[in-house]
């Protein structure tokens, strides 16, 4: 398969985040978690969605990468020739580059969150399309693509090294990574935090991030049929 069919899924996923906001599919969504009447958002500090899906994960997934960079340090300096080492280096390569690529993102365009619209709430007086990210005209909304939820999608990179393992963990990596991101995207859109269209662009992001190094990582592209 050649590289850019690989990246696909980028362009559909990035078609489809520009379409939820020049469609208003964004805000329609949005409104469906804002009361109107109170003007509040009721799931912002709710206990499922404020603490156990987004402080707690938090946690949760500082403990996963923690686990990570020991496992990738034991087999870096103890089992230098073992496969596993070249798999963990992939892995923790685009993890990092998912995460500090979001972050940076988040710093730089103006696109709002939810909650800071006035529709809902916010002082922001309209949500700017979203090839005005970088429009000057508009704050930085430090809010897109949407950072929580690329927590799972980071970890897209398992989808690459699956051929390495059986078939029931293979497809434990293809469904449990989009389980977990969707479940994660979904509390904070349900909080006001972030509108679809910011999950989107932070799984096209994370995918693209993924794919290119396993597409140029030559201890992943030799055995990741699905590239070639």
């Amino acid at each position: 398969m050649s590289f850019y069919r690989v990246l696909i899924p980028v362009f559909l996923l990035l078609g489809a985040s520009a379409a939820s906001t020049s469609l208003g599919i964004d805000e329609a969504l949005a409104h469906y978690f804002f009361d109107q009447t109170t003007g509040v958002w009721p799931w912002r500090h709710a206990w499922l969605t404020s603490e156990l899906l987004h402080q707690d994960a938090r946690y949760f997934f500082m403990t996963v990468y923690g686990l990570l960079i020991m496992m990738a340090a034991y087999y870096y300096y103890k089992h230098p020739q073992h496969p596993n080492r070249n798999i963990m280096n992939y892995l923790l390569i685009t993890l990092v580059t998912s995460l500090v690529s979001v972050s940076l993102l988040k710093k730089v365009t103006h696109l709002p969150c939810p909650w800071d619209v006035a529709t809902f709430g916010g002082r922001w007086p309209e949500t700017p399309a979203w090839w005005q990210m970088f429009s000057q005209q508009y704050p930085k909304g430090y809010c897109f693509p949407a950072g929580h939820a690329s927590s799972g999608w980071a970890s897209l990179g398992l989808y690459f090294i699956a051929p390495y393992y059986s078939k029931k963990i293979r497809w434990c990596f293809y469904l449990s990574v989009p389980f977990v991101s969707l479940i994660l995207g979904f509390a904070q859109q349900m909080r006001g935090a972030h509108f679809l269209s910011h999950d989107l662009a932070t799984c096209a992001l994370c995918y693209a991030i993924a794919a290119i190094t396993a597409y140029f990582y030559p201890p992943v592209s030799s055995i990741t049929t699905s590239l070639r």
